[in-house]
């Protein structure tokens, strides 16, 4: 029988957060793991016969080949007729879930909604932050039976076929435990997001990269409200500020490793906005 619902998680070595999101998800008729080449025991601890989610996960590897692409992969690994993406770190509120089963319900294939953005319920040092640059965030993560296709390296975006529709019930997202997870969450990002910056023409300089630490911390602790969460909103601040720093030294990099001129010594930092 077609499954009405799968729950699709992307992977590659979450050992320690997936039984969270897996758990969240035992109201899908499928959950869907597709697997990015794991090398710790994610795919052992999915698989595992005794957990609760046994009776309907299956795993599908693929090689890491960037968001957007991954989404779209798994989108053609499931014949459901609405498929629910959730991160590794992320978890389906209880609340949500019944949303999600009740949409599913009640829209008829014949409806001009085909996708829904989410919004994310943000969670940092195990403390919800309802401020900053985090807030309010909303992603394409609930689709019909072809609905459309991914976009973007990062921070993906959706090209749909119908309309878009929007739901307040949330999906919970945990940043990270330590701020070593955060480290090594902002390392991997910065990366990504640098190669993106450099391949779409955006340039630096040093300058830049001095004045741009301030310029975010300023930007998320005040203009976006993040004192309101308090020192954890001022620690926030903090990290955005480093993350955007490394992120414009790791772009800077790349311009001298492929000796491309950078900005003008004058130019102030070109970023991009809110959320991306």
């Amino acid at each position: 029988m077609k499954p009405q619902i799968v729950g699709i998680v992307l992977v590659k070595n979450e050992e320690k957060a997936l039984p969270r999101a897996l758990s969240s998800l035992l109201w899908c008729d499928e959950i869907l793991v597709i697997d990015a080449e794991s090398t710790d025991g994610s795919v052992a601890l999915t698989l595992d016969p005794t957990s609760p989610w046994a009776n309907r996960v299956r795993v599908v590897r693929n090689p890491w080949p960037g968001f957007s692409a991954q989404r779209n992969f798994a989108l053609g690994q499931t014949s459901a007729t609405w498929r629910f993406f959730l991160d590794a770190d992320e978890a389906c509120s209880a609340e949500l879930a019944l949303e999600l089963r009740s949409i599913a319900a009640r829209v008829s294939t014949d409806e001009s909604t085909t996708h829904y953005h989410v919004r994310r319920r943000e969670y940092f040092l195990g403390r919800e932050i309802k401020h900053g640059s985090w807030n309010p965030s909303y992603h394409p993560r609930f689709l019909r039976e072809g609905a459309g296709k991914y976009t973007k390296l990062l921070h993906e975006g959706f090209e749909g076929s119908g309309r878009n529709g929007r739901i307040e019930a949330p999906i919970d997202h945990w940043i990270g435990r330590t701020v070593e997870d955060i480290s090594d969450r902002v390392n991997r990002y910065t990366t990504l997001e640098a190669e993106r910056d450099f391949h779409q023409g955006v340039r630096t300089n040093l300058l830049q990269a001095t004045l741009v630490f301030p310029a975010m911390f300023i930007k998320t602790y005040v203009y976006f409200g993040g004192f309101k969460d308090g020192r954890y909103g001022f620690a926030i601040s903090l990290l955005e500020g480093i993350a955007r720093m490394i992120r414009c030294l790791k772009l800077w990099q790349i311009q001298e490793q492929k000796k491309v001129p950078g900005a003008p010594f004058f130019q102030l930092w070109r970023g991009h906005p809110k959320g991306n």
